[in-house]
């Protein structure tokens, strides 16, 4: 929406996608989806890769929290463009307060990766995703932190680098597995998709590790090459799920346009 937005001149059209955003953000931050004691937005299968749950309010996972955290910055920077100055500081100190909670809950200095947290049991969910990668985009890691994350991020026996994209959870983890046929929601568990790269990509960028973000980059679009299915298995890089998968068709052309070119259109 905020691409939209700032890919246009409409200023009515740019008004409407904000109030949008303001009003999503708002489920997001309701009582039924944000915990109060971290303030960490909880989730159910579906709203965040890789986890089972489907009782509300259970987990506060990483990619969530993070997706939040650059919604509110996004938002805040389409306000500020339209004069909203009280909304645009509103949803600043939302993005500060909200990478602040990511930090201190998901953050863990033992293992030096993020991990999902379980509201009920006041403690971290310590499975490896590839979503711990997410906190790289818009300084929501450290520097500190980002230096952590990275060996694990190139370590190939955990998500393949250098051989392929990465697959969504570590394949050191005991729910490790490579789903073939159509969809089952079983992918979700160590398969490739483009709508999981993507993030580490953008968030490689922001962090100012150009030379990996071009190496997973061309790995993405190498892997997703005339074949635009829902996922790959890592194993022997076949396409699996729906062959003709309009997300992944589209995320395959914005990695060659924006990542791979350098090209970004703004009005």
């Amino acid at each position: 929406a905020y691409d939209v937005a700032r890919r246009s001149n409409d200023s009515t059209l740019q008004t409407i996608i904000c109030e949008t955003m303001e009003k999503y953000l708002g489920y997001w931050f309701s009582s039924k989806k944000r915990d109060f004691s971290t303030g960490l937005i909880t989730a159910v299968f579906e709203e965040t890769f890789s986890n089972p749950h489907q009782d509300p309010g259970i987990i506060a996972p990483v990619d969530l929290n993070v997706a939040v955290a650059i919604g509110c910055l996004n938002t805040s920077k389409l306000a500020k463009y339209l004069g909203k100055k009280e909304e645009a500081e509103k949803y600043f100190l939302d993005y500060r307060q909200l990478s602040a909670n990511i930090n201190q809950y998901l953050w863990n200095d033992d293992d030096q990766v993020y991990y999902n947290y379980n509201i009920p049991e006041k403690k971290q969910d310590k499975r490896l995703l590839c979503t711990t990668f997410d906190p790289l985009q818009q300084g929501i890691a450290s520097p500190d932190r980002i230096e952590k994350l990275i060996p694990a991020l190139l370590n190939p026996s955990l998500f393949y680098w250098g051989i392929r994209p990465l697959t969504t959870i570590s394949r050191t983890e005991p729910g490790y597995m490579e789903a073939t046929g159509p969809y089952d929601g079983r992918a979700w568990f160590g398969d490739i998709w483009t709508l999981r790269n993507l993030p580490v990509i953008n968030g490689l960028e922001d962090a100012g590790k150009h030379d990996l973000a071009a190496e997973l980059t061309w790995a993405t679009i190498k892997t997703f090459n005339a074949r635009y299915c829902e996922y790959i298995t890592p194993a022997n890089g076949s396409g699996e799920g729906v062959q003709r998968y309009g997300w992944t068709a589209s995320q395959y052309i914005q990695a060659i346009v924006e990542n791979l070119f350098g090209i970004d259109y703004d009005a």
